[in-house]
C-alpha cells in the first residue's frame, strides 16, 4: 500500500437549517451532520465508516465529493484543497473521484440504455473518440460482469445487483482514482450483496483503487475495509486498522457497536457480554453537552457531560475520542 494521502479531510463541517422555521424572532434549528471531521485516506486503502442510521455517514461522503457544499472545512485530493476549486478546475478533479450510490433504482435514468448511462461520463469529461467510446462501454460491462449485448437495455429490465453493477461501470467509466461507495450493498439481498463485495474487492486489486466504504453494517464494513472509522452524531469517536478495532474497541460506543455483530461460535455466542444502550439517539439539532454519547455511556463521568473528548492519536494509526481511554 502506497504511503500517499490521497484524499485528506480538516475539520469538515456541514449544517442544515430547517427550512419551516423562518419566524420573527425564532432561532432557526440547525442539524449538525457533519461536526468538525477530520481523517486522511491513503492511496489503495479502504476506509470503511460506519455507525448507526441519521450519523452523518453519506453526509460525510457527499461533502468530499462537492456534492454537498460545507460550511467549513478543507479536503485535499493529492494535496490540492478542493474546496478552493471554482467549477471549471473542480470539474477536472471529478474525473477522478466518483460514487456509487445505495440505492440501485432510483440512480439510474429510466429513459436511458446502458449505453448511454455507461458513456455518459466519458461524454461529460469528452474523453476519446466515437469508436473508442463504444469499446470502452464493452470494456466496462465486461468488467463488471454483464454482457456487451445489454447495452440497448433500459434499467428496468434489470435485477437490483445487475442494477448496481451498471452503476458500478458508470463509476468506472472515467479510471477514477477514488471511490465512495455510499451504502452500495445495503439496497440488496444478502446473496447479491456478497457477489457486489467480492467485485468490489476484485475490482480495488485489479485498479488499484481506493474507498471510502459506507455502511452500517459491521461484517460488510470487515470484508472490505482495510482501516474503519466509527462515526456518532456528526462525529467521530474512533479510527483504527480493521483487526485492531475488532480485536480491542477502546471507545465504549465501537465497543456496544460491536457486541451487536454475531459470531458463528454457540460457544462463544453465548458467553459474551452483549451491551444494551440506554435511551434514544440524541437529536442532531439539539446534541447533548460535552460528549454525545454520554447520555447513553455506562462509564460516563462529570468530565464527559463539560467538555467534548477530542479525536486523539494514543498509538499507531489509532484514533480515539474519549476522556477515559
Amino acid at each position: 500500500m502506497s504511503e500517499e494521502v490521497l484524499i485528506k479531510a480538516v475539520g469538515l463541517k456541514k449544517y442544515f437549517k430547517d427550512k419551516g422555521s423562518y419566524l420573527p424572532g425564532v432561532t432557526t434549528p440547525v442539524t449538525k451532520a457533519v461536526d468538525d471531521v477530520s481523517f486522511e485516506i491513503r492511496r489503495g486503502q479502504v476506509l470503511g465508516l460506519v455507525g448507526e442510521s441519521g450519523c452523518g455517514k453519506s453526509t460525510l461522503g457527499l461533502s468530499i465529493l462537492r456534492l454537498h457544499e460545507s460550511d467549513a472545512g478543507q479536503v485535499f485530493y493529492k494535496g490540492t484543497n478542493l474546496f478552493d476549486l471554482k467549477q471549471n478546475a473542480l470539474r477536472e478533479y471529478r474525473q477522478y473521484m466518483q460514487i456509487v450510490f445505495q440505492d440501485p433504482y432510483s440512480s439510474l435514468n429510466p429513459r436511458m440504455t446502458v449505453n448511454q448511462i455507461v458513456k455518459e461520463p466519458l461524454d461529460n469529461f469528452n474523453l476519446g473518440e466515437k469508436k473508442w467510446k463504444a469499446d470502452r462501454v464493452d470494456e466496462l460491462l465486461e468488467l463488471v460482469g454483464l454482457s456487451p449485448e445489454h447495452k440497448k437495455r433500459y434499467p428496468h429490465e434489470f435485477s437490483g445487483g445487475q442494477r448496481q453493477r451498471i452503476g458500478i461501470a458508470r463509476a468506472l467509466a472515467s479510471d477514477p482514482q477514488f471511490i465512495v461507495c455510499d451504502e452500495s450493498v445495503s439496497a440488496l439481498d444478502v446473496s447479491i450483496q456478497a457477489q457486489i463485495l467480492n467485485l468490489l474487492v476484485d475490482l480495488k486489486k485489479q485498479l488499484a483503487l481506493t474507498y471510502l466504504f459506507i455502511s452500517h453494517d459491521l461484517m460488510v464494513v470487515y470484508h472490505v475495509s482495510s482501516r474503519i472509522a466509527v462515526m456518532y452524531l456528526g462525529k467521530l469517536v474512533e479510527i483504527a486498522e480493521r483487526e485492531d478495532l475488532f480485536s480491542k474497541p477502546l471507545h465504549p460506543y465501537t465497543q456496544a457497536l460491536l457486541s451487536c455483530v454475531p459470531i458463528p461460535d454457540p460457544e462463544v455466542e453465548e458467553k459474551r457480554e452483549r451491551i444494551i444502550l440506554s435511551g434514544d439517539i440524541p437529536s442532531p439539532m439539539n446534541p447533548p453537552t460535552g460528549c454525545h454519547f454520554h447520555p447513553r455511556c455506562r462509564f460516563s463521568q462529570e468530565v464527559c457531560q463539560r467538555e467534548y473528548p477530542e479525536l486523539r492519536n494514543i498509538s499507531e494509526n489509532r484514533y480515539v475520542a474519549c476522556h477515559l481511554v
